[in-house]
């Protein structure tokens, strides 16, 4: 009542907005964490409690709100904690439809990551295949190819997420993703077994979306 603060305080409203969220009470500890953040600038929590919030406002698709909390937590985080802020981040950027930002923070969470030891191990395979669909998406597949052969040390990785990815789409019901994803692949290696098979895909996928002259371009030219 008389605003005074005393030590370890942080820690308490840090204990309080966990304990709040473990029992499903959303709104009490997004207030905590901001009680956190305002009143304890200088804490050593300060970092987790933005990015509790920016997960709270990615959830209720307030993106913008959320780019401006994960911010935060960048730059009040130790490295230790930065893949997963980064990861969340560049997702952020991507649902807010900056391509390039997404991609150059996704660049930086798999580096975070790929420093971090076998904590992170997960964590850089998810960015690796968030990454597939942040540069397959925004049409740059060549820059892809030379990034995932040098990151991932295997030139045929990029090809293979992007398989599993159009599969994705199609198991989604999304097949003009799925043909672009496919499409995609072609560009990598043309002669490869994995693009006789989605060649195989796409007429399919032409069939059923009532592309006639399309699919049967495609079966004249594959070679059985």
């Amino acid at each position: 009542r008389l605003g005074l603060i005393y030590p370890m305080m942080d820690e308490a409203y840090f204990f309080l907005a966990f304990g709040s969220g473990e029992l499903g009470q959303m709104k009490q500890s997004r207030e905590y964490f901001e009680a956190l953040a305002k009143r304890f600038p200088d804490s050593t929590y300060v970092g987790e409690a933005n990015y509790q919030l920016g997960e709270s406002a990615y959830r209720d698709l307030q993106y913008r709100k959320a780019l401006g909390y994960f911010q935060l937590a960048v730059n009040q985080s130790p490295p230790e904690l930065l893949p997963r802020i980064l990861h969340k981040l560049a997702w952020t950027h991507y649902r807010l439809k900056n391509d390039g930002e997404a991609i150059q923070t996704m660049k930086r969470a798999i580096d975070a990551s790929s420093k971090s030891g076998e904590k992170y191990l997960s964590l850089r395979e998810e960015a690796l295949r968030d990454m597939a669909v942040f540069m397959t998406e925004t049409g740059q597949v060549d820059q892809a190819l030379a990034y995932f052969k040098e990151v991932a040390a295997d030139k045929t990785y990029y090809p293979r997420v992007l398989e599993k990815l159009g599969k994705q789409y199609e198991r989604n019901a999304e097949p003009q993703k799925a043909a672009h994803v496919y499409e995609s692949l072609l560009k990598t290696n043309a002669d490869s077994d994995a693009a006789f098979r989605v060649r195989v895909k796409l007429v399919d996928l032409d069939l059923r979306r009532g592309r006639w002259s399309e699919a049967l371009g495609r079966i004249r030219g594959v070679s059985i």
